[in-house]
């Protein structure tokens, strides 16, 4: 079932960090999980607002936050990270946390 709240989510959490660019950042319904594209720049903003840049691609250093992608590359420039909902819904948790902390 494809819970479209879900991905509303997680566009409008990473839109609210990532220089806007054409084309992505793109959130698909992939059975059963999500799919989340970004240029390779659009992650490192991602990684660097959740304090984890260290200049990794974004699945290995979101692992080291606990979130757990069961695919991440970065291909031609595109990184790909594909999560079950529930490191879905961490990473959203995370990213809004660190908007709450942006703003305090």
């Amino acid at each position: 079932m494809n819970d479209f709240g879900l991905t509303d989510q997680l566009d409008l959490a990473v839109r609210a960090h990532v220089r806007p660019h054409a084309r992505f950042p793109e959130v698909v319904w992939a059975g059963g999980e999500i799919l989340l594209r970004l240029w390779v720049e659009q992650a490192a903003d991602v990684a660097r607002v959740l304090g984890i840049g260290a200049g990794l691609p974004l699945g290995m250093e979101l692992a080291g936050a606990g979130v757990r992608t069961s695919i991440a590359t970065e291909v031609g420039g595109v990184s790909t990270l594909q999560m079950s909902e529930q490191h879905i819904l961490r990473f959203v948790a995370m990213l809004q946390e660190a908007d709450r902390a942006r703003h305090h």
